[in-house]
């Protein structure tokens, strides 16, 4: 048997995940790719750090494996390419001034933590500068 192994956006797809997508693919082909990719993302358990699905990702591999004739993809609906992101406003987000300038090296400051965005909300904070 062959075991041929692809790699796409730095995930590697064997052959048997090869097929199980274009199953996929075949099945839920009108829907479109957008929704085709959340599917597999579902699928084959293929998310973000925050566990949010990597559709985009996925997109990106799907039109990869396309362009090398591995799947067959449906066509690219009329709308095509990414859409700008919208300004975010400091209100939307509940960003607060910091209470203190931050300045020095971080040798000096200590112990420093950062924490994973959690939510929606405070993914958008890091948008707004």
């Amino acid at each position: 048997m062959n075991t041929n192994q692809y790699i796409f956006r730095g995930r590697h797809f064997k052959e048997g995940e090869i097929r199980l997508i274009q199953e996929i693919i075949d099945k839920y082909f009108l829907k479109g790719r957008k929704e085709i990719a959340k599917i597999i993302c579902e699928e084959i358990n293929w998310r973000q750090y925050n566990g949010r699905l990597k559709v985009t990702s996925c997109l990106e591999a799907l039109r990869g494996m396309h362009k090398r004739g591995i799947i067959e993809l449906p066509p690219p609906g009329p709308q095509g390419g990414y859409r700008s992101i919208k300004p975010i406003l400091r209100e939307d987000v509940g960003f607060e001034v910091p209470l203190r300038e931050i300045t020095g090296s971080l040798k000096d400051m200590g112990r420093v933590s950062f924490k994973l965005a959690s939510d929606e909300k405070e993914e958008r904070l890091w948008r707004v500068f």
